[in-house]
């Protein structure tokens, strides 16, 4: 009874049972004992094996956190390149600011050199025009020699620490104020000019 139960168990699985040939497994131990390695299982172990460490060292470092050790897609946070800061180079509105203030620079320098002309003429012709003319003309003179020097020392102290903006604030208000005390002066200088005419043309 035991071995039909046997029997039948075992054949439940869908295969018959071979008779137990003790021969053939006597042979089958007499080739292992004879120094045959037994056969190496395949090299692909199956998505659950762990890699060797040698692959491991191919696949660079890799912490728990999920990111590469060796810097990866994230990087190094504290690379400024990956805070998106531009690598040691002034940004674009830097240097158009920069851009503008070195013509802005040229400008004021040619400005003050063409006042500077003008007071020298202004100050080649007082010995030759009437009292009257220099009085009048001498208060808008020391203004706009006041004037001159204050946008020179602008230019050489403060304008290359100074923002475009701030510059051109600068600029514009000393260059109305030149053309002010200008006017001004050639406005008396014709006047005197004219006066002159009148009465060269009387004594004719």
């Amino acid at each position: 009874m035991d071995a039909n139960l046997f029997y039948a168990v075992m054949e439940a699985d869908g295969d018959l049972l071979e008779p137990f040939d003790a021969a053939a497994a006597e042979a089958e131990v007499a080739d292992e004992q004879q120094g045959q390695p037994p056969e190496q299982p395949p090299a692909d172990m199956g998505p659950d094996s762990p890699p060797d460490a040698t692959d491991m060292d191919e696949l660079g470092g890799f912490d728990e956190t999920g990111g590469d050790m060796d810097g990866g897609e994230n990087g190094d946070p504290n690379d400024p390149n990956q805070q998106g800061q531009p690598p040691q180079t002034r940004n674009l509105s830097q240097k158009a600011n920069d851009a503008l203030n070195q013509k802005l620079y040229q400008q004021f320098v040619e400005r003050n050199t063409g006042i500077e002309e003008t007071l020298e003429n202004l100050q080649a012709i007082i010995p030759i025009l009437p009292y009257d003319v220099v009085t009048q003309n001498d208060k808008s003179i020391n203004r706009l020699k006041t004037a001159l020097t204050h946008a020179q020392d602008y230019v050489l102290n403060k304008f290359v620490k100074a923002e475009y903006g701030e510059n051109l604030w600068e600029y514009q208000r000393v260059d109305a104020l030149y053309t002010l005390l200008q006017n001004k002066i050639n406005s008396v200088l014709k006047k005197s000019q004219n006066d002159n005419k009148d009465t060269l043309g009387d004594t004719e």
